[in-house]
């Protein structure tokens, strides 16, 4: 009677098929036991996982393309933040932490200067990753028109207007009004 164990040993390697493709082998050992527990011989199953290796290539080079869109998007989210010289300004001493789950998301700050009024506003957006930073732009877009300087001077805005007007805006832009889908 004769008793396998677990594999001993897996190996893969690459090597040319006779066609003169590449494949990639994977060979696993495995030893085989007689009744007193020594080894009686070794048993070797090697198996072409050509495909295998060719969908983690694959996947390799999908997963850096969009690890690297995303850090570009970083980039551009990061630019529209409020700039550090206006939040120095206003609020002197400060710190900001932004760790994102998904290297953007749907948090962000914003601050604008019009004459002797100083606007700050720190957001959190529904969502993570790309569907946040999304609505984070759009929710930054929709401030800079509420707050914009034709719409500032010689109006009277408290923080409820101004959260109902960007409210507003967004809800507009979804398409997230009755009237919005017919």
């Amino acid at each position: 009677m004769t008793a396998l164990l677990r594999p001993f040993r897996t190996h893969t390697s690459s090597t040319l098929h006779k066609n003169g493709k590449k494949i990639w082998i994977q060979t696993t050992l495995s030893p085989a036991l007689d009744k007193d527990g020594n080894i009686t011989m070794f048993i070797a199953v090697c198996s072409d996982i050509t495909k295998l290796k060719d969908a983690q290539d694959m996947i390799s080079l999908q997963n850096a393309a969009i690890q690297e869109s995303l850090e570009y998007a970083r980039k551009i989210q990061d630019s529209i933040q409020a700039p550090k010289k206006f939040t120095d300004f206003v609020l002197g001493q400060y710190f900001v932490v932004n760790k994102p789950k998904d290297i953007v998301s749907g948090d962000f700050y914003w601050g604008a200067e019009f004459d002797d009024y100083e606007m700050v506003m720190v957001a959190d957006c529904t969502g993570h990753g790309v569907p946040g930073a999304f609505l984070s732009m759009l929710g930054i877009s929709s401030l800079n028109n509420i707050l914009s300087p034709r719409n500032v001077f010689g109006g009277q805005f408290s923080a409820a207007f101004v959260i109902n007007e960007m409210r507003h805006k967004v809800m507009s832009s979804l398409r997230q009004y009755k009237d919005d889908l017919e």
